[in-house]
């Protein structure tokens, strides 16, 4: 899915991650992609990729597997994120994204894509 690079379509971005794993009668999992989507879409606003015709755009893809689910935010900086994620000083209110995608996901990285990358981050599905 390819979002329009506009804040408020951060909302949007969730609802479809949410809506997604809610057709695969993954409710619990959607949570927990929703916000960390949010957070990367977020992150993703300050470099996004562009389209066809200019316009700047953030491409999304779920991609799934047996046991996991892989999501993939693109941006138009090729830099990639910090392994670790910094810890925020006490009192910032910024700088906490890759801390909560680390917290929710099992796995996370990124990859070239084009002039940009693309950050992936995955979440295990519970086959109990």
């Amino acid at each position: 899915m390819v979002f329009p690079a506009e804040p408020q379509q951060c909302g949007a971005a969730r609802r479809w991650t949410r809506a997604y794993f809610c057709r695969h009668d993954l409710a619990e999992l959607g949570d927990a992609a929703a916000l960390a989507v949010s957070e990367t879409f977020t992150n993703a606003l300050r470099c996004p990729m562009t389209d066809p015709d200019g316009h700047p755009v953030i491409p999304i893809r779920i991609v799934r597997f047996p046991s996991l689910f892989r999501i993939e935010i693109y941006d138009g900086d090729p830099t990639p994120p910090p392994d670790a994620a910094p810890i925020p000083a006490a009192g910032d209110e910024r700088h906490r994204g890759l801390v909560v995608v680390d917290a929710l996901a099992t796995q996370r990285g990124s990859f070239r894509a084009g002039s940009g990358k693309a950050v992936w981050f995955t979440l295990a599905r519970d086959l109990g």
